[in-house]
């Protein structure tokens, strides 16, 4: 009866360690390479509609965080053979932004940005990175730096979400790993 008794507890509690396990993987992980693969795929498709777009003017993507709206943006211009991305600096939110402007982000947020390839130059505007095409944009690369810039540089999670504006790509849709096919 007592061994019974053992065994039925030690049971209820392998049962109750087994569920809330299962509870804490279930939690998603907030680091950099959960938050870049759940929005990768979007982004990289929503680049290649904008490739794919036959127009050529307003041939961008806007992703922002969906809290603050400190943003990542890229233009593909030149045929396509080259992109200008922006990562936001604060300078347009100022109304005498000159020369003498300093960004209010974080001198760990700065660095993390400057890491990724972005210019610190902000006398005339954000951190720009300027890429150049052979015959087929990287687009995951792309993409990537988007998504880590917006990680790193402004604080972005998978809770605070992730916006995305882009005329050939999306119609102000929040972003969602549940609407991506993935892309062979």
């Amino acid at each position: 009866m007592r061994i019974r008794r053992t065994l039925r507890r030690l049971s209820v509690g392998v049962a109750l360690a087994f569920v809330c396990a299962s509870a804490f993987a279930a939690i998603p992980s907030n680091d950099i390479d959960t938050f870049v693969s759940t929005y990768h795929c979007t982004v990289t498709e929503s680049l290649m509609r904008i490739h794919a777009s036959r127009k050529q003017d307003d041939r961008y993507l806007v992703l922002e965080n969906g809290l603050t709206h400190q943003y990542v943006q890229c233009l593909f211009f030149d045929h396509d053979r080259r992109m200008m991305c922006e990562a936001w600096s604060g300078w347009w939110d100022q109304k005498n932004s000159g020369p003498d402007f300093r960004s209010p982000l974080a001198p760990e947020k700065l660095a993390a940005l400057a890491k990724l390839g972005f210019s610190m130059d902000v006398s005339h505007g954000n951190f720009k990175r300027h890429f150049l095409f052979g015959h087929d944009p990287d687009y995951g690369e792309v993409a990537d730096l988007m998504l880590k810039a917006l990680y790193s540089g402004f604080d972005t999670s998978l809770a605070t979400g992730v916006k995305g504006e882009g005329p050939y790509a999306m119609r102000k849709s929040v972003l969602s790993k549940n609407t991506c096919v993935p892309i062979s």
